[in-house]
């Protein structure tokens, strides 16, 4: 045997051990990885995730009939403050505080939510969505029912209607306005003038399945709800709402709005705790007004 063919004997063994190496310790696994997320994602590629992210209020527009009910929060979904004063972050950053302090939520909020209902007199509030009035009513027009759903204590009843008349939202819509319904949790809750106030401490989506619960054993036989659509600013109530609608049995279509999130971006904590400072102070609405604008 030449020098040569020796090399070259020795070259394809070389080649035929690397490719061999390869195939045990990268192909396989990668080939055993790829078998495995087929067979677990089989279902998942058959059935489209429940929840989707938009910034187009008018995305709802497809996704409802005659059986649905399409259920709105309120804060950075339906209308938004248009400066730091009053935000839902503005409280929570105020309750944050407390809770660094060493104190509950429940006190934190004991505190802070009266001040921030206080703001609700004092800020600014526009759409989100500017053809809001006119998307509900086209909702409404079509026989399809509506409520508004919101973190919101029931004590803010009174100022929450107010704010939606300011700007034009109608929610007398097809269902029952007002009825009072039980529930398990530890804080009140309330439905009026088709607004649900499920309050910052409890579950969202435990509030609403209680409430969907009474409507049903009330009316569910003239009026059946077979389809939810569920519109909220916070990933996390959309997430734990198709948790609570799927094991009542209905089909579910949530949609993440993401319109606000810009202006959340924009919270100025230093600025919220002065504004809570002049707030809570000793000053008459004028006063309060004039330090504001100062702002």
């Amino acid at each position: 045997m030449t020098l040569t063919g020796f090399f070259r004997i020795k070259y394809f063994e070389l080649v035929k051990n690397l490719i061999f190496v390869l195939t045990l310790f990268v192909v396989t696994p990668i080939m055993a990885d790829i078998d495995n997320e087929m067979m677990n994602g089989a279902t998942l590629v058959s059935q489209p995730p429940a929840w989707e992210e938009s910034s187009k209020m008018n995305s709802i527009l497809s996704k409802f009939n005659q059986e649905t009910l399409v259920v709105l929060d309120i804060d950075y979904t339906l209308f938004r403050a248009t400066t730091n004063l009053g935000t839902p972050e503005w409280c929570l950053h105020l309750v944050g505080q407390e809770v660094a302090k060493g104190k509950s939520r429940e006190e934190g909020f004991k505190k802070w939510y009266p001040i921030w209902l206080k703001a609700q007199s004092f800020n600014q509030i526009v759409l989100m969505d500017e053809q809001l009035p006119a998307l509900l009513d086209l909702i409404k027009n079509q026989s399809v029912d509506y409520i508004a759903l919101t973190s919101r204590h029931p004590v803010s009843e009174s100022i929450t209607q107010q704010q939606f008349s300011a700007l034009g939202i109608d929610f007398n819509g097809n269902l029952p306005r007002d009825f009072d319904f039980q529930t398990n949790l530890k804080y009140p809750t309330l439905y009026r003038h088709s607004i649900l106030f499920a309050h910052d401490l409890n579950d969202k989506s435990e509030v609403f399945s209680a409430w969907l619960q009474s409507y049903v054993n009330q009316w569910g036989k003239n009026k059946p709800i077979k389809r939810i659509v569920f519109v909220d600013d916070l990933e996390k109530n959309v997430i734990s709402m198709e948790k609570i609608i799927k094991n009542l049995g209905l089909e579910y279509i949530g949609i993440r709005y993401s319109a606000g999130d810009r202006y959340k971006a924009r919270f100025n904590p230093a600025l919220a705790e002065h504004q809570a400072s002049i707030l809570s102070g000793n000053y008459s609405d004028s006063e309060i007004t004039r330090l504001l604008k100062k702002e």
